[in-house]
C-alpha cells in the first residue's frame, strides 16, 4: 500500500531545480519521492508543450513546500561555496510569503559533504530575519 502525503495548503511536497544534464537522475528521484507518498514537481511532467517556461517554475517553485537543488557534478558544489560573498536563495511561497536560506551556510556546515542536494528550509525574509542576518554580517 502505498503512503499517503499529510494534507497541506501546497500543491507540491517537493519541487525538483536541477540542470537538464541531470535529467535522468532527477527523475529516478522525483521516482524515489512519489514512491514515498509526495507530491513532486518536475519539469517534464509540469511544463507542457506551450506553456510560458518561467511562469510554470515561478508558479511551481510557489506551490512547493520544499524546494531541492540537484547540483551536479560536484564541482557545481565548490562554485556556491567559494563566492566572495554568501549566496541566498530567496522565494515566494503559496501563501506569499518570501523565504529565504544561505546557501553558502548551509554548503559548508552539512554533514553530508557528497550529497549534489540542497533542500529549501528557508526563514521567512521579515525584519527581524534581515536584523540577524545584519548583524552576522557586522560582527565578521
Amino acid at each position: 500500500m502505498r503512503p499517503m502525503a499529510a494534507p497541506t495548503k501546497f500543491a507540491y511536497d517537493v519541487f525538483l531545480s536541477h540542470n537538464s544534464k541531470d535529467k535522468e537522475r532527477v527523475r529516478r528521484l522525483a521516482e524515489r519521492l512519489r514512491g514515498a507518498g509526495l507530491r513532486v514537481w518536475f519539469d517534464e511532467e509540469a511544463i507542457r508543450s506551450g506553456d510560458d517556461i518561467y511562469l510554470a517554475i515561478g508558479h511551481g517553485v510557489g506551490a512547493a513546500r520544499t524546494l531541492v537543488l540537484c547540483l551536479a557534478p560536484a564541482r557545481h558544489l565548490e562554485f556556491w561555496v567559494n563566492q566572495p560573498v554568501d549566496v541566498y536563495l530567496v522565494i515566494r511561497d503559496a501563501d506569499h510569503a518570501i523565504r529565504w536560506m544561505n546557501v553558502t551556510q548551509y554548503l559548508k556546515t552539512r554533514g553530508d559533504q557528497q550529497s549534489r542536494q540542497i533542500v529549501f528550509d528557508g526563514e521567512k525574509l521579515d525584519a527581524p530575519a534581515a536584523w540577524r542576518m545584519r548583524d552576522a554580517v557586522m560582527a565578521r
